[in-house]
């Protein structure tokens, strides 16, 4: 009941001074009321201020009025996301949340974060989630605003001679996106090339940056996401059919 103001008895002709001493009563640290004038014998009195002076002639009765505030967070901060609602927030207030597509790395080129939802808490509850990058939330309550991302990792493919098949992640020109935790199929159409002098495929030679070279002679070769990853399919010249044939040429002459 802070809210509320009684006016004592006063003699005609007196002068009395009706204020409120704090123009914000906090109830929490995420919710407080603010002063929103006076109401009642407002008649001739500009009632919207914090203190009023009246002169009694009659009875009189004011009452304070107040409107609930609550503090609205968004994180985290380096994904910059954005609202047009200041930190505190009238009640029942319609506040946009908006968020970036993309955040970059700041550890390597070939990594960065996706988009995946927001989520709206209020005093560590879930109210609301959301996959759209933008959203409107009414507020009724304190919320935190939370903008989730997921990392995505470069795959830099050279396939030599032919164009690899990739499957499970987001292709590129010899390259793909994946989600970190997905899984990766990279193949070849064919394992050899050309007539008389061929290319044939040995196998792939995989970089994960942070571990050894792996060697794999399958042409088709499945990766589990974990970072970005280099790949690399080797080739070797065969001269076996030419030197036949120039054999057998000689041999028949």
């Amino acid at each position: 009941q802070f809210w509320v103001v009684e006016v004592g008895a006063s003699q005609e002709g007196d002068v009395a001074r009706l204020t409120v001493k704090e123009a914000f009563v906090y109830v929490s640290n995420d919710t407080r009321y603010v002063f929103d004038g006076w109401e009642g014998s407002c008649e001739g009195i500009d009632c919207g201020k914090k203190e009023i002076t009246v002169t009694v002639s009659k009875p009189l009765s004011f009452r304070a009025k107040w409107y609930p505030e609550y503090r609205i967070k968004v994180a985290p901060v380096e994904a910059s996301p954005t609202t047009n609602c200041p930190e505190w927030v009238r009640g029942d207030s319609v506040c946009i949340f908006s968020a970036s597509p993309e955040l970059p790395s700041r550890q390597s080129v070939d990594t960065k974060y996706r988009f995946v939802k927001w989520t709206i808490n209020s005093g560590g509850i879930t109210i609301q989630e959301d996959i759209q990058m933008t959203i409107t939330v009414k507020v009724d309550r304190p919320i935190t605003a939370i903008a989730s991302y997921e990392p995505w990792h470069r795959i830099t493919i050279s396939g030599g001679p032919v164009s690899p098949i990739i499957l499970g992640c987001v292709s590129e020109s010899y390259a793909a996106w994946c989600k970190e935790g997905s899984s990766l199929i990279v193949d070849l159409p064919t394992t050899s090339l050309g007539f008389l002098v061929t290319q044939d495929f040995k196998g792939w030679i995989v970089d994960t940056l942070d571990e050894k070279l792996i060697f794999s002679e399958h042409k088709s070769i499945t990766l589990h996401i974990k970072g970005p990853v280099r790949l690399t399919a080797k080739w070797t010249l065969n001269y076996t059919q030419l030197i036949f044939t120039s054999t057998t040429t000689l041999a028949i002459s």
